[in-house]
């Protein structure tokens, strides 16, 4: 009966073994699949970038708009002034 009953412990602490390493494996893959960024992550960042990169390309627009308005004001105001000393 004793070899019995080693046989049988034997085979559970195998299979305790066996259901162990399963459990390890199983929580590797899934550190590892956490640990590295999703696809949906990825887009997330490549998409913030490009909104980033077109946010300063409207920026850099912005400003050439306004220097030119700064510009095209000084002329306006320039001809009322010269149109106002003809008039007079």
């Amino acid at each position: 009966m004793e070899g019995f009953a080693r046989g049988t412990t034997s085979w559970r602490d195998d299979e305790t073994e066996e259901s162990i390493e399963e459990e390890m494996c199983r929580v590797k893959r899934e550190f590892k699949s956490e640990k590295q960024p999703s696809k949906s992550s990825l887009s997330g960042q490549v998409g913030d970038t490009q909104l980033e990169g077109e946010k300063a390309q409207k920026k850099v627009e912005v400003q050439k708009l306004m220097e030119d308005n700064v510009k095209l004001t000084a002329v306006s105001d320039k001809k009322e002034a010269h149109a106002a000393s003809c008039s007079d």
